[in-house]
């Protein structure tokens, strides 16, 4: 019996790991997008490249607003919830930066894009966390970050040859918004609503305080 609770616990491990990897690596795709391709999109809305780079702002100003307000929020909900907002918001974003007609649109889909992609960013630790103990988090935590930086090697050649063919609204349309909508589909069936929780702390023996576990024995002496 133990043995099989050991095993499904390690089995949803697996897929929580999963999602979150999958998920860094969708919300930076976009972060791989606006710089490669950043003249096209003045050229679409024929400004400089200098005002079209605002788009960056916008989604830096997003990440900054709900960063100031990550601690709050994930002390007060499920940070599943949290995380599947946030990719939510990279869809959504997805869909505005393709259908975008002005630059003040796209300005406002990269904002979302910034809140979303901090969203996902805080709760994938956040996650680690309640599903790892301390003592097993440093592996998980490092294939997060390497998908990260797996995004920008991996993608950058996709978004050049996606964009030749079909220009920059094609990338959102055929690599961006698939990517961000599977990552989206897969957190919310393979991460559990309620988070793990880990062994409980030591239980005190009986006659002893909390002294005796750090090698000082305050059982009383007998009478």
């Amino acid at each position: 019996m133990q043995n099989s609770a050991t095993e499904v616990k390690s089995r949803t491990r697996r897929l929580v790991l999963l999602a979150l990897v999958l998920a860094v690596f969708a919300t930076t795709i976009i972060d791989v997008l606006s710089p490669l391709l950043l003249t096209e999109i003045a050229d679409t809305f024929h400004v400089q490249v200098g005002t079209a780079g605002c788009i960056r702002s916008s989604s830096a100003i997003g990440g900054v607003i709900f960063g100031l307000l990550a601690a709050v929020l994930s002390n007060r909900y499920n940070h599943k919830t949290i995380l599947i907002v946030g990719l939510s918001c990279e869809v959504i974003a997805s869909i505005g930066g393709f259908l975008s007609p002005t630059l003040d649109f796209i300005n406002a889909a990269f904002f979302l894009e910034g809140v979303g992609s901090v969203m996902v960013a805080a709760m994938a630790y956040s996650l680690i966390g309640d599903y790892y103990p301390p003592e097993k988090r440093s592996k998980p935590i490092g294939l997060i970050i390497a998908a990260g930086s797996s995004a920008f090697v991996i993608t950058a050649p996709l978004i050049w040859i996606i964009s030749d063919a079909g220009g920059w609204r094609s990338v959102l349309l055929l690599l961006i918004l698939p990517v961000s909508a599977a990552s989206l589909f897969f957190a919310f069936f393979a991460i559990p609503s309620k988070p793990a929780r880990h062994a409980a702390a030591p239980v005190i023996a009986q006659g002893q305080s909390g002294f005796s576990h750090s090698g000082m024995d305050c059982t009383p002496p007998p009478v």
